[in-house]
């Protein structure tokens, strides 16, 4: 057992590694120390009409103060 050999596919190894890099970069773009961001609520989907929708399709996204997002 100690002796076999592992046979990893690297390439397999790195598409999925460059995806998560790829959602991490996402995931930090959206990050603002210290201010606020429209782009931080992206990802949220609500339930309305039946169907999931981004919430941003619903309202108007706005950053009136650095500190405060309103919908």
């Amino acid at each position: 057992m100690a002796n076999e050999e592992i046979e990893i596919d690297t390439d397999a190894l790195q598409r999925r590694m460059d995806g998560a890099m790829a959602s991490l970069k996402t995931e930090f773009g959206s990050l603002r120390t210290g201010r606020a961001s429209a782009s931080i609520v992206e990802p949220i989907q609500v339930d309305a009409y039946g169907q999931m929708t981004p919430i941003n399709q619903l309202g108007t996204v706005n950053v009136p103060e650095p500190r405060m997002v309103v919908i």
